[in-house]
């Protein structure tokens, strides 16, 4: 059974939100709007969820653009809430569009993959070890 969209998965439905938006008048309905269509979308999808994350930078990053005399200090929390939550994330290098988030590595993925290899790792010490038990009884 699948468990959470695939990186190409993400890009696509995410080209898709940002096509949509130049029919909005307003910016706050074409967010919220954009939210309930990303959560609709992967309700099924587990928690957290690839797609979601680069949904929501996108919906952060355009909040951050205009919220006034508030907007350096949400540019520099963004930059730091960012460098946490991607592997590769670069503050130089600021993604503009859900399309750049999903190109981003999330440590939730990084560590989904670290830990199902640290259980086949286990798996195989295991068969090792059972190997190696019969192997000395058949010696001995």
């Amino acid at each position: 059974a699948r468990t959470m969209l695939s990186r190409s998965e993400a890009s696509s439905m995410t080209q898709n939100i940002s096509e949509q938006s130049s029919s909005y008048e307003s910016l706050g309905v074409y967010l919220q709007v954009a939210w309930v269509e990303a959560c609709h979308g992967t309700q099924e999808e587990p928690s957290p969820n690839f797609y979601r994350l680069a949904v929501c930078c996108c919906i952060f990053d355009k909040i951050c653009g205009v919220v006034g005399k508030y907007s350096d200090l949400l540019l520099k929390l963004r930059s730091e809430m960012y460098s946490c939550i991607f592997k590769d994330f670069k503050p130089d290098n600021m993604a503009s569009s859900p399309q750049d988030y999903a190109k981003l590595l999330p440590f939730f993925l990084e560590f989904k993959r670290l830990d199902s290899e640290r259980k086949n790792d286990f798996t195989t010490i295991q068969r090792v070890k059972a190997i190696a038990k019969a192997v000395d009884e058949d010696y001995y």
